[in-house]
């Protein structure tokens, strides 16, 4: 009987859980030009965190903001670590549609 009832109260959970939560809208990215006037989202302001952007229409992007210089220095015999001087990321911006997904670094 205590598994028929908790079989019961999780799925009720989860049923619940479905019909509160908002849906998810994303937009297109226009990728044969390089600049960034698709994406609206600023991200968060600190460091190492993700937050979902949206605009006055619903639609969404989740953005990553990093910290800067905690990139993995390579140093390999005889490098002067210019190596991975270029390879810190500092912002990750991710967004969709129907049929793509879109990634903007």
């Amino acid at each position: 009987m205590y598994r028929k009832s908790l079989g019961f109260v999780s799925a009720l959970a989860v049923m619940m859980t479905l019909l509160v939560t908002a849906p998810a809208g994303a937009h297109t990215v226009n990728v044969s030009d390089t600049t960034r006037t698709d994406w609206f989202g600023k991200g968060p302001s600190g460091a190492n965190v993700g937050a979902i952007v949206r605009d006055p229409s619903g639609r969404g992007e989740y953005v990553w903001t990093d910290a800067k210089g905690d990139q993995r220095q390579v140093s390999p015999i005889g490098a002067t670590g210019e190596i991975t001087r270029e390879a810190d990321l500092t912002r990750f911006s991710v967004t969709a549609d129907a049929t793509n997904l879109y990634f903007q670094t």
